[in-house]
């Protein structure tokens, strides 16, 4: 039996492909298209829409991979009327992403803006969580400063070498250089003359390989400094504070001192015998002074040291420097992202997905609620988020005290260091709050709105980010962008087949 002549014809009128090529088409994907020459020089590129509905369908089928996706343009019809019978190889495809990743973090507002239209999105109650995903890097690229250095050193010393080495090749080969001729042993051998063209091949047709291992681990160095400042600051500006209050307290003993031994001797130089013991003949030696003298430079030895510790033990990965090693929630470590989430109740349509350096989640809801404000701007959402919901991990002070539009209910843990924290009356607040009715009614809805968004995107495309630095954002927001439009596309697909119960 021959298949039909057209290829349209094989796939029936409500696959996920035609979907994609709909729900596409009505995308703003200018952006895309905005970094092409149009004065006719240069190859033919693929077209930027199809490239974009190609990867949104690939993705939304699981297949995520530059390598799988060109793989589909061969083996899945869906992808194969998508492309128009092309295939672009998988190097096109990764370059398609890295040089557009700006108009593909653009992606997850228009599928924000696509649920919208089709009534999705309330932002009466959204959740937010985070989950740890893999990176595309390996905990035994993880170093040290000092390592980093040494590796650091130890390239440039190679490179060196090896460019000393080609141009005395070079030079023997042309025979001008010392190498030439009768010197030394009165020969240049075939060996020699090969070793240069090598590296003439080497150097000039592509670039170094260890050229771009010093221009990685010179930028990691960079972020290093960076990140290690940051990561100290909290303790650094604690212990600061610190010594400014005991070297205040050193100023009170002293001035108190000097007054008593100044009082003593003015009474002594009337005559008059005063009982008790005599006060130090010196300032320096008052035995309050001395006490708060020591505590003030054991404070400030502990400044001095966290500084030092902050330079020497910091660590980043010369693979990919955005990745960290962080703890598994089963036990060990591994080289991960801390990704994190927010949806919207009910619907489960993803708002913001950020990633955060640190393993612990209380310093990324500021950051991931910022996010979800600009994708609800650039998708053209009227109102704000009115309450948002989070679990303990997410519970500190500064949270609790957040000046934002939006109402925050975060859960209290009731032992450990929280246990302990809980005489703040933010601490007290929030969990009178919760505690109310309407707060144990409201917070049920955190797991069943934000935990299935994680197994939903896991299970569909898996624990592990393939690309690294910035385009791993671009990857997360190809994986929202994909959920979003899914949702959208089960939503528009019930109003259409149940009018009447989608008015409803």
């Amino acid at each position: 039996m021959l298949m039909p002549a057209d290829p349209r014809e094989w796939l029936p009128p409500g696959h996920l492909a035609w979907k994609v090529i709909e729900l596409a088409a009505e995308m703003d994907l200018s952006g895309f298209g905005a970094g092409y020459r149009a004065d006719g020089q240069g190859g033919r590129p693929y077209g930027p829409r199809m490239m974009v509905t190609l990867i949104l369908y690939c993705y939304c089928r699981g297949r995520r991979s530059a390598r799988d996706i060109e793989g589909a343009t061969w083996d899945d019809v869906g992808a194969r009327i998508i492309a128009g019978g092309l295939h672009p190889d998988h190097a096109t495809i990764a370059r398609f992403t890295g040089r557009h990743q700006d108009a593909v973090l653009r992606l997850l507002p228009e599928s924000v803006r696509a649920c919208a239209a089709e009534g999705l999105v309330d932002l009466g109650v959204v959740a937010g969580d985070g989950t740890k995903l893999k990176a595309s890097a390996a905990m035994s690229a993880t170093v040290t400063a000092q390592e980093l250095d040494a590796q650091i050193a130890e390239l440039e010393a190679w490179i060196s070498a090896d460019l000393a080495g080609w141009v005395q090749d070079m030079l023997a080969a042309e025979g001008t250089g010392p190498g030439s001729g009768d010197a030394g042993d009165g020969s240049s051998s075939d060996d020699d003359i090969g070793g240069g063209k090598s590296r003439k091949k080497k150097w000039k047709e592509k670039p170094d390989r260890a050229v771009q291992m010093l221009q990685r681990r010179v930028e990691a160095r960079a972020r290093l400094a960076g990140d290690a400042a940051d990561s100290a600051a909290p303790r650094i500006a604690e212990l600061a504070g610190l010594v400014r209050k005991r070297e205040g307290t050193l100023r009170r003993h002293e001035e108190t001192a000097r007054d008593k031994i100044s009082a003593r001797a003015a009474r002594e130089s009337s005559g008059e015998k005063i009982p008790g013991r005599r006060p130090a003949p010196d300032v320096s030696q008052d035995r309050a002074v001395r006490k708060a003298r020591a505590s003030l430079d054991k404070t400030r030895a502990a400044l001095e040291d966290t500084v030092r510790q902050a330079a020497l033990d910091a660590r980043i990965n010369t693979t990919d420097p955005s990745s960290r090693i962080m703890p598994l929630k089963k036990g060990g470590y591994d080289q991960l992202f801390n990704v994190q989430a927010l949806a919207t109740a009910r619907t489960q349509v993803i708002l913001a997905v950020t990633r955060h350096p640190s393993p612990a989640d209380t310093c990324a809801l500021q950051s991931l609620l910022a996010a979800a404000r600009h994708v609800l701007a650039a998708a053209g959402v009227p109102g704000h988020i009115a309450r948002a919901l989070f679990d303990a991990g997410y519970a500190s002070d500064a949270n609790f005290t957040l000046d934002i539009p939006e109402e925050l209910w975060i859960a209290t843990a009731r032992t450990g260091t929280a246990g302990m924290r809980s005489t703040l009356p933010s601490w007290q607040d929030m969990s009178a709050r919760l505690s109310t009715p309407e707060g144990r009614e409201l917070y049920k809805q955190r797991a069943a709105t934000i935990e299935p968004v994680f197994a939903q995107l896991t299970q569909r495309l898996g624990r592990t980010l393939s690309f690294r630095g910035h385009l791993a954002d671009a990857e997360l927001a190809l994986w929202a962008a994909s959920h979003n439009i899914l949702k959208a596309i089960s939503a528009r697909t019930r109003r259409l087949s149940h009018p009447a119960a989608s008015a409803a």
